[in-house]
């Protein structure tokens, strides 16, 4: 596919506000694909701040499976989407996360709270129908994060966790326009996994991790269109974890 010229300095202003808003630590990603939906051809440029206050998970090791939960990880992303089609969106996404982790039902654990680290992602997001006369519009997408978080203390200072993990999830939803506002609601899929690597006794290499306890869950969100191609979103997702998204988008 050519990309004419000025979408070319279009991609480049893009990614230059994808670096600044990565960069910031203020304040990934929404269930919502009809949000910042960009038109094909062109692209849009924001930011998004995620916070999870909760998300049960499980240990597993060479003992017992153990009861964990995500106590808090917030992540703070740039990101860019392209239109390849009128109804086929491209996303990416790079910033940085962090991640506590509490032990349920294991009295005297201390837990493990991660350094900050980088993460990415990768995804695609489908209009699968857009209805002017009523204002209705659906939409379907698939998310890969990927993270890098090191330096946990469990209980040794001297040999701390490191982690690299995964999360994906597929979604659906439906959005309702009511002039410049878009109410959604939505069902999702989803999948994390936790892996760490802890070095313990001489010449020793501890492998396990955590994987999710719960694949389904719900989101419901909206998106306000400012001006100029500027909109402001939020979106709270339930079920599987506790958590909302808050995003500024630009389109070009």
């Amino acid at each position: 596919m050519k990309l004419t010229l000025t979408t070319n300095y279009r991609l480049l202003y893009s990614m230059l506000c994808l670096l600044f808003f990565a960069s910031t630590d203020t304040f990934a990603g929404t269930a919502g694909n009809i949000v910042n939906f960009p038109e094909k051809g062109n692209l849009t440029a924001g930011y998004e701040y995620t916070k999870v206050e909760n998300r049960d998970i499980i240990e597993y090791d060479s003992g017992p499976e153990a009861l964990w939960i995500v106590d808090s990880s917030e992540r703070n992303l740039g990101k860019i989407s392209y239109g390849v089609k009128e109804n086929i969106a491209l996303d990416f996404l790079f910033g940085e996360a962090t991640l506590d982790l509490e032990a349920e039902n294991a009295p005297g654990d201390p837990g493990m709270k991660f350094d900050k680290g980088n993460t990415w992602g990768l995804g695609i997001r489908l209009k699968l129908f857009d209805d002017p006369q009523r204002n209705l519009a659906g939409g379907a997408g698939i998310q890969y994060r990927h993270f890098c978080n090191d330096n946990a203390v469990r209980y040794d200072k001297k040999h701390p966790f490191s982690s690299k993990s995964e999360e994906w999830h597929l979604s659906l939803d439906i959005a309702k326009k009511i002039r410049k506002f878009s109410l959604y609601g939505g069902i999702r899929y989803s999948e994390s996994t936790i892996p760490y690597t802890h070095y313990g006794l001489p010449g020793i290499e501890r492998i396990g991790g955590f994987k999710e306890r719960n694949n389904f869950g719900m989101a419901v969100g909206g998106e306000f269109k400012i001006a100029g191609g500027l909109s402001l979103c939020m979106e709270k997702r339930f079920i599987d974890e506790d958590a909302y998204t808050l995003g500024i988008y630009l389109a070009f």
